[in-house]
Protein backbone atom coordinates (compact mmCIF):
# COMPACT_ATOMS: atom_id res chain seq x y z
CA UNK A 1 0.00 0.00 0.00
CA UNK A 2 1.97 2.91 -1.32
CA UNK A 3 1.97 5.73 -3.80
CA UNK A 4 4.51 4.49 -6.33
CA UNK A 5 6.37 6.20 -9.14
CA UNK A 6 5.34 4.99 -12.59
CA UNK A 7 8.39 4.57 -14.80
CA UNK A 8 8.85 3.99 -18.51
CA UNK A 9 12.39 2.65 -18.72
CA UNK A 10 14.34 3.10 -21.90
CA UNK A 11 15.10 -0.05 -23.82
CA UNK A 12 16.82 -1.06 -27.00
CA UNK A 13 13.84 -3.12 -28.21
CA UNK A 14 10.55 -1.66 -29.38
CA UNK A 15 8.37 -4.11 -27.44
CA UNK A 16 10.11 -3.49 -24.11
CA UNK A 17 9.87 0.27 -24.62
CA UNK A 18 6.26 0.42 -25.84
CA UNK A 19 4.57 -1.52 -23.02
CA UNK A 20 5.46 0.86 -20.13
CA UNK A 21 4.62 3.91 -22.25
CA UNK A 22 1.24 2.42 -23.16
CA UNK A 23 0.64 1.70 -19.47
CA UNK A 24 1.34 5.36 -18.60
CA UNK A 25 -1.05 6.54 -21.29
CA UNK A 26 -3.72 4.15 -20.00
CA UNK A 27 -3.39 5.56 -16.46
CA UNK A 28 -3.85 9.07 -17.87
CA UNK A 29 -6.92 8.05 -19.86
CA UNK A 30 -8.48 6.47 -16.77
CA UNK A 31 -7.68 9.57 -14.68
CA UNK A 32 -9.09 12.12 -17.15
CA UNK A 33 -12.35 12.39 -15.17
CA UNK A 34 -10.31 12.93 -12.01
CA UNK A 35 -12.60 11.39 -9.40
CA UNK A 36 -12.00 11.66 -5.69
CA UNK A 37 -8.35 11.04 -4.85
CA UNK A 38 -8.64 11.08 -1.05
CA UNK A 39 -11.05 10.94 1.85
CA UNK A 40 -10.56 11.97 5.48
CA UNK A 41 -8.12 9.15 6.26
CA UNK A 42 -6.46 7.94 3.07
CA UNK A 43 -5.37 8.44 -0.50
CA UNK A 44 -7.71 6.26 -2.53
CA UNK A 45 -6.63 3.25 -4.58
CA UNK A 46 -5.77 4.27 -8.14
CA UNK A 47 -5.29 7.99 -7.39
CA UNK A 48 -2.78 9.51 -9.81
CA UNK A 49 -0.46 12.44 -9.02
CA UNK A 50 2.19 14.37 -10.92
CA UNK A 51 4.91 15.23 -8.41
CA UNK A 52 7.90 17.14 -9.73
CA UNK A 53 7.17 16.01 -13.27
CA UNK A 54 6.99 12.30 -12.35
CA UNK A 55 3.80 10.20 -12.27
CA UNK A 56 2.82 8.46 -9.05
CA UNK A 57 -0.15 6.13 -8.53
CA UNK A 58 -1.64 4.69 -5.35
CA UNK A 59 -1.57 0.90 -5.69
CA UNK A 60 -4.07 0.57 -2.80
CA UNK A 61 -5.79 2.80 -0.24
CA UNK A 62 -2.89 4.56 1.49
CA UNK A 63 -3.17 6.08 4.98
CA UNK A 64 -2.46 9.80 5.31
CA UNK A 65 -0.48 10.42 8.50
CA UNK A 66 -1.40 13.22 10.91
CA UNK A 67 -4.72 14.78 11.82
CA UNK A 68 -7.18 15.91 9.19
CA UNK A 69 -9.25 18.08 11.55
CA UNK A 70 -7.06 21.18 11.25
CA UNK A 71 -5.26 20.37 8.00
CA UNK A 72 -5.21 22.74 5.06
CA UNK A 73 -2.88 20.68 2.85
CA UNK A 74 -1.82 17.13 2.13
CA UNK A 75 1.97 17.10 1.81
CA UNK A 76 3.69 14.49 -0.38
CA UNK A 77 7.33 13.67 0.39
CA UNK A 78 9.09 11.58 -2.26
CA UNK A 79 11.79 9.15 -1.22
CA UNK A 80 13.14 7.03 -4.05
CA UNK A 81 10.11 5.73 -5.92
CA UNK A 82 7.50 6.21 -3.16
CA UNK A 83 5.51 9.34 -2.21
CA UNK A 84 4.33 9.51 1.40
CA UNK A 85 1.29 11.69 2.26
CA UNK A 86 0.74 13.57 5.52
CA UNK A 87 -1.70 16.21 6.71
CA UNK A 88 -0.26 19.69 7.25
CA UNK A 89 -2.00 22.47 9.16
CA UNK A 90 0.89 24.96 9.23
CA UNK A 91 3.57 25.40 6.62
CA UNK A 92 7.24 25.22 7.53
CA UNK A 93 8.14 27.38 4.54
CA UNK A 94 6.35 29.38 1.90
CA UNK A 95 4.90 27.52 -1.04
CA UNK A 96 5.62 28.45 -4.63
CA UNK A 97 3.40 27.66 -7.59
CA UNK A 98 5.16 25.64 -10.29
CA UNK A 99 3.75 26.33 -13.71
CA UNK A 100 5.90 23.55 -15.12
CA UNK A 101 4.47 20.93 -12.74
CA UNK A 102 1.07 22.57 -12.09
CA UNK A 103 1.23 22.42 -8.30
CA UNK A 104 2.36 24.00 -5.03
CA UNK A 105 5.87 23.11 -3.82
CA UNK A 106 8.07 24.05 -0.87
CA UNK A 107 11.78 24.83 -1.08
CA UNK A 108 12.62 21.12 -0.52
CA UNK A 109 10.56 20.09 -3.55
CA UNK A 110 7.69 18.56 -1.56
CA UNK A 111 4.30 18.70 -3.28
CA UNK A 112 1.22 20.13 -1.49
CA UNK A 113 -2.37 19.40 -2.40
CA UNK A 114 -5.06 21.67 -0.94
CA UNK A 115 -7.17 19.63 1.49
CA UNK A 116 -10.89 20.20 1.15
CA UNK A 117 -13.39 18.33 3.27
Amino acid sequence: MAINKITAPLSDTTTNFATPVINQLQYLVIDCNHGDRYNTTKILDGALFCIGGEMFRADADTTISGASSTATFIKFVVSGTVATPSYVDTLESALTWSGDYQGWYDTSGNYYLAYEV
